[in-house]
């Protein structure tokens, strides 16, 4: 009955109940609500199905340890919404990198000329 009730109510309630009360299980209710949306905002980045599951768990799984975090200054959507764009960001940042290294080096390019062809 009480998990019916949580549904009817904004997520920056939501979020206070969940990080004062320690109540862990209803972020699922976030959950529902933001997975199809996150899910969607990570595709948009990796053009991948499988990567963009593992992506989504991966913000679901940051947005969780930093709930404390969320400070109310603005929606709980537009934090998460931020929180999962930069999170794309940072890992095709750092593949974009690990990828043109590996392919700099298999043309035999090395060094600080390999360095010079990081492109972010």
């Amino acid at each position: 009955m009480f998990k019916r009730k949580l549904k009817n109510i904004s997520d920056e309630e939501l979020v206070k109940i969940i990080v004062e009360k320690k109540r862990h299980d209803d972020f699922g209710i976030l959950y529902d609500r933001y997975a199809e949306k996150v899910y969607h905002k990570c595709i948009s980045f990796v053009k991948d199905v499988d990567l963009a599951q593992d992506l989504a768990h991966d913000v679901f799984l940051k947005t969780f340890l930093n709930l404390a975090k969320f400070e109310g200054k603005s929606k709980f959507s537009t934090w998460l919404y931020s929180l999962t764009y930069n999170f794309c960001i940072d890992y095709l940042r750092k593949n974009n990198k690990t990828m043109i290294y590996t392919a700099a080096n298999s043309i035999g390019v090395s060094g600080s000329k390999a360095i010079a062809n990081i492109v972010y």
